[in-house]
């Protein structure tokens, strides 16, 4: 459970450094 979750933090941590902020949080809420 904690290697998908990592891994899933790094996606988000990509993303976030490609897109702005707002857009990614928005996207996730």
């Amino acid at each position: 459970v904690q290697q998908q979750v990592i891994e899933v933090l790094t996606h988000i941590a990509s993303t976030v450094s490609k897109f702005p902020k707002r857009c990614v949080v928005l996207c996730i809420l």
